[in-house]
């Protein structure tokens, strides 16, 4: 009766910590080409080898992933900025977006006098440059305004 009660537990104690054993599996973010650099549609996990300190590990499964590459540029329109550099400022961002693939998602942010966006998330490249011409110093925005006191 005795043995079998401390053979009872043993059983339910191995089945109980087999999880707590198991390896965990570990997802892995990658592209991959060929050797011309041409993206590679189909791949089979037997293809696919994964090591750690030596010991190679087993993968299970590979799945496509379609991400859309997002970037943001902040751009610092302070009033430590003059008014004056303010054509080569647009002239140099317009630059850069232009540089910027047509497939990269956009976000387009001045800083000063708070931050806020000039043009938000979109892959559409007039609407960036269009928006460039939209930006203008802190310190020239803020000589526009005019105070009347009483």
């Amino acid at each position: 009766m005795r043995t079998t009660r401390h053979l009872a537990t043993a059983i339910v104690l191995c089945l109980a910590s087999a999880p707590l054993l198991a390896q965990k599996q570990v997802h892995l973010l990658a592209t991959i080409t060929d050797p011309a650099g041409a993206d590679v549609t189909t791949v089979d996990p037997k293809d696919v080898h994964v090591s750690e300190n030596g010991v190679a590990a087993t993968v299970v499964s590979v799945e496509p992933v379609e991400r859309v590459p997002k970037v943001q540029i902040l751009i610092d329109t302070g009033i430590g900025m003059p008014s004056e550099a303010l054509g080569d400022l647009r002239t140099a961002v317009q630059g850069l977006l232009m540089a910027l693939p047509p497939t990269i998602e956009t976000t387009l942010v001045a800083t000063a006098p708070q931050p806020h966006f000039v043009e938000r998330a979109t892959t559409d490249h007039a609407k960036l440059l269009a928006a460039v011409d939209r930006m203008g110093v802190a310190g020239k925005l803020a000589s526009n305004v005019i105070v009347e006191r009483r």
